[in-house]
């Protein structure tokens, strides 16, 4: 199994097939966008759908970086990328949640097709490619648990499995 063909795996892992943890995927599905900007109360912590569009940002960046595109819509802090513009607005959720899907898809395609040898080239950020592909998948395994952690508060996810 060749390096890049790991990370795909890993990739499906994260996003879309069960494992050893929950991934994205079943996380998000069945909510509400109600749900999804819910807070629990006095607590400082990012809604589900904060959370969903920090990690479509960066799915999104490594997108334009392995495609060599510039993003239009950069952010200057990383509390940016949790922003919400229209909360319990279904329509905007169910978007949100379809361009995981799109962004998610495009990059398993890409990598799909990358060979060891471009594991090590450098992307724009400085950081080698293999090396920011296997951060993102912890990234999204990372958020993915706050997801669900979310949900089990809120009575939205069964509290055992």
């Amino acid at each position: 199994m060749s390096k890049f063909e790991l990370l795909v795996r890993e990739m499906e892992h994260a996003y879309d097939q069960r494992d050893w943890y929950a991934p994205l995927k079943p996380a998000l599905e069945g909510l509400s966008a109600q749900q999804a900007s819910w807070r629990p109360e006095g607590e400082g912590v990012n809604t589900i759908w904060e959370t969903a569009n920090h990690l479509l940002y960066y799915k999104r960046q490594l997108l334009h970086y392995l495609k060599d595109e510039e993003m239009s819509d950069c952010v200057q802090t990383n509390n940016e990328t949790f922003r919400v513009d229209f909360p319990h607005d279904e329509e905007a959720w169910q978007r949100t949640v379809s361009k995981l899907e799109d962004v998610q898809q495009e990059l398993l395609s890409i990598v799909g097709t990358k060979h060891d040898e471009d594991f090590d080239t450098l992307l724009p950020d400085g950081e080698p490619m293999g090396n920011y592909i296997s951060s993102l998948i912890r990234h999204d395994s990372f958020h993915t648990g706050q997801i669900i952690q979310l949900r089990k508060l809120q009575g939205s996810w069964p509290s055992k499995r």
